[in-house]
């Protein structure tokens, strides 16, 4: 049987991978099926490069809840379908019109 042992990670290797990256905080291209929307701390929507919260979407109609936490689920939401795992972030004009 093969022996598990617990393995050790530098926390600041992630960093030090993404060193001289040129955007290491990008997430990357949404999916296809997945419309992003940045949002201002009043509830309007912002255009690329612009700082706000970042909401999805779903194209396809499939939306998410927390379990047992209805109002979390509420807190996440903008509007039915449209939610957020969290604050920050802002939209690269790049990032949503190429289609590579």
């Amino acid at each position: 049987m093969a022996e598990i042992r617990p393995i050790s990670i530098d926390p600041v290797s992630p960093m030090k991978i993404l060193a001289g990256v040129e955007r290491p905080t990008s997430v990357g291209r949404p999916l296809p099926t997945i419309e992003v929307l940045v949002v201002g701390a009043d509830g309007t929507r912002l255009g690329p490069g612009e700082p706000g919260d970042l909401y999805f979407r779903n194209l396809m109609g499939i939306d998410f809840e927390y379990h047992k936490a209805e109002a979390k689920t509420e807190a996440a939401h903008l509007e039915p379908g449209v939610g957020t795992l969290g604050p920050g972030g802002s939209r690269e004009l790049s990032t949503v019109n190429d289609q590579e």
